[in-house]
């Protein structure tokens, strides 16, 4: 992260800091990217309109394909990073 960035929060302090982010959508685009944002340590929170799809993400049920992106859904709900 660059200086400046947070300010008043400078060198080993700024680690500390969580990003928040929120994803519209929770598709191919918004639910791979939120998960890897998650996995590299942000808060994230993904928004849909499609409610069963986000009843079963809840649930850990992946409704797309992608390879690997069940694990690190299932990973990052279970650590609180994956909303």
């Amino acid at each position: 992260l660059k200086k400046g960035y947070f300010p008043g929060i400078e060198g080993p302090e700024i680690r500390k800091v969580a990003m928040r982010i929120a994803m519209i959508g929770a598709g191919y685009v918004g639910l791979v990217s939120g998960a890897c944002f998650a996995e590299f340590g942000m808060e994230v929170t993904c928004i849909d309109k499609d409610l069963p799809k986000i009843d079963k993400l809840q649930r850990g049920e992946i409704p797309i394909y992608e390879p690997g992106l069940d694990d690190i859904v299932k990973r990052q709900l279970g650590a609180g990073r994956l909303k």
